[in-house]
């Protein structure tokens, strides 16, 4: 079978098979757009401008060009002196120390760190339906390891997060004077 193809035969087919291939998808996908060109090339002539000779359409879709010269569009001419001026008297209304700056930016860095193993966290207790315990157990060892936290202004907001988790996602729930508690590096004592 194999030795009565021809390979001129089977160039043919192969062009002919990519060819319909391309064809048959240009006119499907843009079947909207050979119409409305079709019908437009028929309709509008294309205009001559007389100072360049250039050929452009008559319905440009960003708009013609202005033809401005290059010493209209300087109005004035300033000294150095008036465009820099004498700024050493004033001072800037914030004024932050570098040491401040970076000091949030790596607490913003630790809180983005912390809620994202919060969220984690939550997802595994909610997967494996943990009971209260192991949830205090393993919430309590994740916010000891962030202890630059503790005293910042950012621990009611974490505290938020996590009830806020827990409401959605836990079979127990929880408080936020509980979820603050885990903060504290010793347990309280049950008596």
């Amino acid at each position: 079978m194999f030795t009565s193809i021809t390979w001129e035969f089977f160039v043919t087919a192969l062009v002919a098979a990519i060819g319909s291939y391309y064809g048959i998808t240009t006119l499907l996908l843009y079947h909207r757009e050979i119409i409305q060109w079709i019908k437009s090339s028929g309709q509008q002539p294309v205009a001559q401008t007389e100072s360049t000779g250039i050929a452009e359409p008559s319905h440009a879709v960003m708009g013609g060009i202005q033809k401005e010269s290059t010493q209209e569009l300087r109005s004035s001419v300033a000294a150095a002196e008036e465009i820099y001026a004498d700024t050493t008297d004033e001072e800037p209304e914030t004024v932050t120390s570098p040491e401040a700056s970076s000091q949030d930016t790596l607490l913003i860095g630790s809180v983005a760190d912390l809620l994202q193993e919060v969220k984690t966290l939550s997802q595994l207790l909610a997967e494996y339906k943990s009971d209260k315990a192991e949830g205090e157990s393993l919430f309590r060892t994740l916010l000891l390891r962030y202890p630059h936290l503790r005293s910042t202004t950012y621990r009611d907001a974490i505290n938020f997060y996590i009830v806020d988790a827990g409401r959605q996602q836990f079979s127990f729930d929880l408080s936020s004077s509980e979820v603050n508690a885990w903060w504290e590096e010793e347990r309280p004592s049950k008596k």
